[in-house]
């Protein structure tokens, strides 16, 4: 099948999106400048906002003479990934928004189920890679992309995908509620690539071309992702009906167009002004402090090479030929002091005052000073839980943004994309789609309801104390509900907890078994006191007897 050519209304709106792109590209030249400034110091790989370098260019970190924004910039986004959503233990788990159904067995076992499939599928993928580039960006620019795909491949099986997005290749739009709902999206890919992604069938014929010449040289295309005018819930399933619309472009001509349940793209912010578009992070904070630092640093470095090889200084005709500054040289002259060495002047210990000043201010903007205690061998649970909590109180603001713009619907997006490609159990009885919400439970989360944990706790030990004295003010606690508030931020696996019906069966049972075991005792009791009567009357009938006997003989 030949590629069709688009009609005239087609390529018209393809241009005016093209058109719409390059126009927010032009917009964001500001923003551009800032980020290409940052990337320079912080991320040298991503500084191509501006100048586009090769790949490989070592002029990218020539501008860097002290690496403390990078490495600070590491150490942030390395403390989120582990807090936020940490590749060694659950960060999440899937919860149904009626309480009801949270205690129902059945129900319960399947959303546990779907939990655990989840966290199979993201271990199985690229998921650690790419969300760790995407928190370096977050940090360094104050915005991050990722995109959240899946393939299907009867060899390989299925698979959740996830791309880091550069943000030089990206522009968004917001909706009125102030949500990214349009993206617009410059993609690189060689002829043998857009082979893979399209089809032969759906590429023009200057592709198939540069596919012949060279199938390895990269070519850029367009894709767009937007609310789909035509969406109609009762039609979703085909997909020019579906919530969102893509379209891949290639030199202003569509390629393809097909439909998405969710929007593909999450584009989180570090933080943002309400009149702002783009967010900003540390890195545009410590901006100013990186520069100076780097600056000093180079002069620093002049100043050292002076010292260690200093300039020369001598009379005017007073050497006979050339300087031979190299070891073992022989410079000849007419007088002894016709020549001498220019000695540095600087003052080194200011110097490193004042660079030192500069490295603990770009540190504490990066919150390094507040996330990073003294190492210890030994460190206690106690003390990790510290560390937490400190990180929950300097992240909190960014984490809620975080939520609301990157995980909730990453994971919406895995539960789609499992639920349609049948990698998840069947919905039970009763039960509508959508009728869950996200819990997260990763070391960041946990700090943030750590204090209901430790009130119970503390009343607990309040109530026991007190109750040496007075007894009864144990009867105002719960302690079965206690523990299941405890054992839930402590974030207890629910596999180990017994479930309501559980407890009640076995309160039921230990009651049982304690009115058996008083029915036993109060049948024992009648029986003793029945034999003790019976001994009582034959007592008195012997003395009885004797009593006649002895009357008989008198």
């Amino acid at each position: 099948m030949a590629y069709k050519e688009p009609s005239n209304d087609e390529e018209q709106e393809i241009i005016r999106l093209c058109k719409r792109f390059e126009d927010e590209r032009s917009r964001r030249r500001n923003w551009d400048d800032q980020w290409e400034e940052i990337a320079l110091y912080t991320l040298p790989g991503k500084a191509d906002f501006i100048t586009e370098r090769s790949k490989g260019d070592r002029s990218r970190q020539r501008q860097i003479y002290d690496p403390t924004a990078a490495v600070s910039n590491h150490t942030l986004a390395s403390h989120m990934h582990s807090a936020m959503t940490s590749p060694s233990a659950p960060w999440f788990e899937l919860q149904y928004r009626n309480p009801d159904n949270n205690k129902n067995v059945d129900t319960k076992e399947w959303i546990e189920d779907c939990t655990k499939r989840m966290f199979n599928a993201i271990n199985e993928s690229n998921f650690v890679s790419a969300i760790n580039e995407l928190y370096q960006d977050l940090c360094a620019f104050g915005t991050a992309a990722i995109e959240v795909s899946h393939i299907n491949d009867p060899a390989a099986g299925f698979q959740i995908v996830f791309r880091s997005v550069p943000l030089g290749s990206i522009v968004f739009f917001e909706n009125v509620f102030g949500r990214v709902d349009t993206v617009m999206h410059e993609v690189k890919l060689t002829p043998r690539q857009a082979y893979q992604q399209f089809g032969e069938e759906n590429l023009p014929e200057s592709i198939r071309e540069k596919y012949k010449q060279d199938p390895d040289r990269e070519c850029n295309f367009l894709r767009i992702v937007r609310p789909n005018q035509n969406y109609d819930p009762e039609k979703e399933l085909m997909e020019e009906n579906r919530m969102f619309e893509s379209i891949w472009t290639y030199e202003k001509k569509p390629l393809t167009r097909n439909g998405f349940f969710e929007l593909p793209y999450m584009v989180p912010r570090w933080s943002k002004m309400t009149t702002e578009q783009y967010g900003f992070g540390p890195g545009l904070l410590a901006l100013p402090d990186t520069e100076t630092l780097n600056e000093a640093k180079r002069l620093e470095l002049r100043s050292w090479e002076k010292a260690i090889d200093p300039p020369m200084m001598g009379m005017s005709g007073g050497v006979v030929g050339d300087l031979h500054l190299e070891a073992g040289g022989f410079t000849s002259v007419r007088d002894t002091r016709a020549i001498a060495p220019l000695h540095d002047q600087a003052n080194w210990q200011a110097v490193q005052i004042k660079s030192e000043e500069t490295r603990k201010s770009i540190q504490a903007v990066y919150l390094i000073d507040q996330l990073i205690l003294p190492e210890r061998p030994n460190a206690t649970a106690t003390e990790v839980q510290i560390r937490y909590e400190m990180m929950q109180r300097v992240l909190g603001p960014t984490m809620g943004r975080l939520q609301a713009e990157l995980l909730n619907p990453l994971v919406q997006r895995i539960f789609g994309i499992m639920s349609r490609n049948r990698q998840l159990q069947e919905l039970p009885e009763g039960l509508e789609d959508g009728d869950y919400e996200v819990k997260y439970t990763g070391p960041l989360a946990k700090a943030q309801t750590a204090n209901e944990a430790v009130a119970v706790e503390r009343l607990i030990n309040m109530l026991m104390a007190t109750a040496q004295m007075d007894p009864s003010v144990m009867d105002v606690l719960d302690l079965g509900k206690a523990v299941q508030a405890v054992a839930r931020q402590w974030g207890v696996p629910a596999e180990v907890l017994r479930s309501e019906t559980e407890i009640k069966k076995l309160q039921e049972g230990r009651q049982q078994q304690q009115q058996q075991q008083q029915a036993a005792e109060q049948a024992m009791m009648t029986d003793q006191v029945d034999q003790s009567g019976a001994e009582t009357t034959m007592a008195q009938v012997a003395a009885m007897e004797q009593m006649n006997k002895a009357g008989g003989i008198m």
